[in-house]
């Protein structure tokens, strides 16, 4: 799979917990309690390339009046030299928030094998499944997009040379983009931002990486949790 398609299923499976019910009629101001978390930038899994890397998403929608709603997270993932891929992903909180970004979910991918783990920190429990890469276009699922790709140049980001391409879908909810900035020699977006249409409630998804280390991570990282039950999907 290229990294192309790689950038639509980076910010694909948006997913909002407890106060956007609503892309026409957002919630404005979450309240502490309430918890959001949004899947963006990812790391294929490919053997030889370890990286460790630590990243922050910020989350904005804002309603036809003009009002908007802004939170923002954590996440950190990790490859080894194996191909195997760890993700934690941390909900999103207000800006303003004096508790910090809370633990929602552990991803373990181990695509020689052919699996996927999720662990939800919720329910201290974790499922095995299938492994199975997607083929999500523009962070959504809508049948036959018209996909079309633009480069938009050469960048650098943090000594890391990048290049930038948009990624544009038009389907029957309007138009949504992508702009990914993309090193091939670590098979990793630097930065995301993903656009939908203003049908689903103008929303733009920042995604960058906050520090980056080529070394070998923890192998302990690829395991379940400690404490955590586990089940099996056949």
């Amino acid at each position: 799979m290229t990294l192309n398609c790689y950038a639509s299923m980076i910010v694909g499976g948006l997913m909002l917990i407890g106060g956007i019910t609503s892309a026409q009629e957002p919630r404005l101001v979450p309240s502490d309690s309430e918890k959001f978390y949004v899947f963006s930038i990812t790391l294929p899994p490919i053997p030889g390339k370890p990286l460790s890397v630590k990243s922050s998403v910020e989350f904005n929608q804002t309603s036809s009046e003009g009002r908007t709603i802004t939170v923002r997270g954590e996440e950190d993932f990790a490859r080894d030299s194996e191909g195997r891929v760890y993700r934690h992903v941390h909900g999103l909180i207000r800006p303003d928030s004096a508790s910090p970004s809370p633990l929602e979910e552990v991803e373990l991918i181990d695509a020689a094998a052919g699996t996927r783990t999720v662990c939800w920190a919720s329910k201290k429990s974790c499922l095995i499944s299938a492994y199975n890469p997607g083929q999500e276009s523009c962070g959504l699922t809508a049948p036959n997009p018209d996909i079309s790709w633009s480069n938009l140049g050469e960048y650098t980001i943090g000594g890391i040379a990048v290049t930038r391409t948009r990624e544009t879908c038009k389907h029957k909810e309007g138009s949504s983009a992508v702009d990914f900035w993309q090193n091939s020699e670590l098979a990793l977006n630097l930065h995301v931002v993903l656009y939908y249409p203003p049908q689903i409630g103008f929303i733009k998804v920042d995604h960058r990486i906050t520090g980056l280390s080529r070394s070998e991570p923890d192998p302990k990282v690829f395991q379940i949790p400690s404490g955590y039950t586990l089940d099996r999907r056949q």
